[in-house]
C-alpha cells in the first residue's frame, strides 16, 4: 500500500553506475533509506537534481515495517527553493546543515515537531535577506531541543560560563575544550533567547562565530554517540571569513 508523506533529503550515495541510495527524513515514518535505479543519462539529470541534499519533496512510498530499504514510487519538489541552490552562502549553509542532520537524526519513527522545525527553518533560510551569517548558529542551538540535550538556561551574573559536558551554566571557568568563554557563553544565551526575526540584531565577529561553532560541534559530539567530525565546517568558515 502506498503512503504519501513529506520528506527532506538528508544524504545520497552512488550505489553503482545506475543507482543511488538516498537517506530521507520523512514526516510520517522518520528516517528511511531508499534505492533509486535508472537515474543515469542526461534525461534523468533533472530528476537527480530534485534529490539534492535538503530538498523538500512530496513522496509516495511503499512502506513496510522492519525493511531496511523502502520503495519510493513517485516524488516531486514541494515547494521549490528560490535562493538556496543559487546563492553560494545559502547553499553552503544547506550543505553544512545537511551533514549535521544526517549524523544527528537516527530515529526511524515519526516526530512531527522535529520535521516541522526543520522544514520551517529551511524555508526561512531560503527567503532570509539579513542575519544569514548567524543562521546556522541559531539553527544548531535550537535543534538541540528536539534531540534531547537542550542547554539549561540558568545563566546569571554568578553562573556565566557554559559547560559543554553538563549542559548548563556555572560559576567556575577552566580553560579547556569543554567550557565556553564568557563571550561565547553570552552568545549562547542570546541565541537561546533569539528568534528568526531578531537574528540580524546579533552582532557577532568572525572570530567569535568560528570559535563558538567549533565548540558547539563538540557539544553535539559529547551528547550524540558516533556524531564525529563535520567535513563541511571548514568550507562554511571560509565562506563567512
Amino acid at each position: 500500500m502506498l503512503s504519501k508523506t513529506e520528506a527532506i533529503v538528508l544524504h545520497h550515495l552512488r550505489y553503482n553506475d545506475n543507482s543511488i541510495i538516498v537517506q530521507l527524513y520523512t514526516r510520517e515514518f522518520g528516517r528511511i533509506s531508499i534505492m533509486l535505479k535508472g537515474l543515469s543519462g542526461k534525461k534523468n539529470r533533472h530528476k537527480r537534481s530534485m534529490l539534492n541534499v535538503l530538498s523538500l519533496i512530496d513522496a509516495e512510498i511503499e512502506y513496510k515495517n522492519n525493511r531496511s530499504m523502502q520503495s519510493l514510487r513517485n516524488f516531486m519538489l514541494a515547494p521549490m527553493y528560490s535562493e538556496i541552490p543559487f546563492i553560494t552562502e545559502k547553499s553552503t549553509i544547506a550543505l553544512f546543515l545537511a551533514e549535521v542532520l544526517n549524523k544527528a537524526i537516527r530515529e526511524e519513527e515519526s516526530n512531527y515537531n522535529l520535521f516541522d522545525f526543520i522544514k520551517t527553518h529551511l524555508l526561512a533560510l531560503d527567503q532570509l535577506s539579513v542575519g544569514m551569517a548567524n543562521f546556522h548558529l541559531y539553527f544548531l542551538v535550537k535543534l538541540t531541543r528536539f534531540l534531547g540535550f537542550v542547554p539549561q538556561l540558568n545563566y546569571s551574573d554568578t553562573n556565566a560560563y557554559f559547560n559543554l559536558q553538563s549542559g548548563k551554566f556555572g560559576a567556575d571557568f577552566k580553560i579547556n575544550l569543554y567550557m565556553l568563554s564568557l563571550e561565547e557563553s553570552n552568545l549562547l544565551r542570546n541565541l537561546l533567547n533569539a528568534d528568526l526575526s531578531t537574528l540580524s540584531a546579533l552582532k557577532i565577529s568572525r572570530a567569535l562565530r568560528q570559535s563558538f561553532l567549533e565548540k558547539w560541534i563538540i557539544f553535539y559530539r559529547l551528547h550524540l554517540d558516533g556524531f564525529g567530525e563535520i567535513n563541511a565546517l571548514k568550507v562554511l568558515n571560509d565562506i563567512f571569513d
